[in-house]
This record gives C-alpha cells, sequence and structure tokens, in this order.
C-alpha cells in the first residue's frame, strides 16, 4: 500500500509562480536602472489591495502607463468572457 500524504493549501499558502516570476524579471530590469518610474498594483489573497510608486522622472508618463495597463487588463477581460 503506497503511503500518501495529503495537505490542506489555504489561499493564504498558495504561492503563484507567475507572479513571483514578473516580480524577479522586474527586479532585474530595476537594477540594470531601466527605470525612471515604476507603479506597483496588487490584489490580496482577501481581497483588498496594494499599491505603490516611485520615481519622478516623468509622473505624466507613468500615469500614461498605468492607463495602457488598464486598457489591456479590460481587453483580456472581454477576451476571457
Amino acid at each position: 500500500m503506497a503511503d500518501h500524504v495529503l495537505r490542506m493549501i489555504t489561499p493564504a499558502t498558495m504561492i503563484d509562480e507567475d507572479i513571483v516570476s514578473l516580480l524577479e524579471r522586474t527586479l532585474e530590469r530595476a537594477k540594470a536602472g531601466e527605470f525612471g518610474g515604476l507603479a506597483l498594483v496588487a490584489i490580496t489573497r482577501d481581497g483588498g489591495h496594494f499599491s505603490s510608486f516611485s520615481g519622478s522622472e516623468d509622473r505624466m508618463k507613468l500615469i500614461g502607463a498605468l492607463s495602457f495597463v488598464q486598457f489591456r487588463q479590460m481587453r483580456a477581460y472581454d477576451d476571457d468572457n
């Protein structure tokens, strides 16, 4: 008889490898000096949100980039539904 180990994974212990990979790639680019500004937005497991920004080379460009992210998210949502 094979031994099986079951472990309950709760949302708090789940790790989204795509998110980790994105952050690692972004950190590498930041360390290379590619960014003059950065905005970060995340949804927490409990339904809340986190946001932060840094850099002030051109805040209007950063706002424009956020608008582009919003457009891409809305388009992806439409494609999924």
